[in-house]
């Protein structure tokens, strides 16, 4: 289950330490947008994200929004908070961790993905080779696919003890 296990468990993207990204080399974030930084669709980022992000920028880790979504949906959000996007991404995929790279100046050792799927964000990430942290959805998705997926990393999480970063 090695590439279905993320590296780190966070509740939310606030709790994750940025001190602790820093004195492990991290360079660049990788973010997922709908349920990690806001609710899925909602324009605005929630307001803890937007603290934590500030102080990923304060500690000179470049961040950038890696979503599947549309170029509709993500430009806007990222225009808002001022960093780099790229939409679409084919999330499990490495080919937008790659462009994303390129983005941050960054390299897949020095880079953290932080999102709150399993199938895209915590696959694509190891496939890429960078540290991987999950975070708990914002909101829960209604839709079948969605409940279908979150009952399936709902067992595959039980089996994953919640790791910390600082440690």
């Amino acid at each position: 289950m090695g590439i279905l296990q993320p590296d780190y468990l966070y509740k939310r993207i606030e709790e994750i330490p940025v001190d602790a990204l820093v004195i492990k080399g991290i360079k660049a974030a990788v973010l997922d947008l709908d349920n990690t930084l806001s609710t899925h669709g909602n324009p605005i980022p929630v307001e803890s994200a937007l603290n934590w992000l500030k102080r990923l920028e304060e500690a000179g880790i470049n961040a950038v929004i890696l979503s599947n979504n549309s170029d509709d949906r993500v430009k806007p959000f990222a225009e808002k908070l001022g960093i780099s996007y790229l939409a679409a991404g084919g999330k499990p995929f490495t080919k937008g961790f790659v462009r994303c790279e390129k983005l941050t100046g960054s390299d897949p050792a020095h880079t953290v993905v932080i999102g709150d799927q399993i199938f895209t964000d915590v696959i694509g990430g190891k496939l890429y080779g960078a540290m991987t942290i999950l975070v708990e959805p914002l909101q829960f998705e209604d839709g079948l696919f969605f409940r279908f997926k979150r009952k399936m990393e709902k067992h595959i999480l039980k089996h994953f003890q919640k790791g910390d970063l600082s440690r």
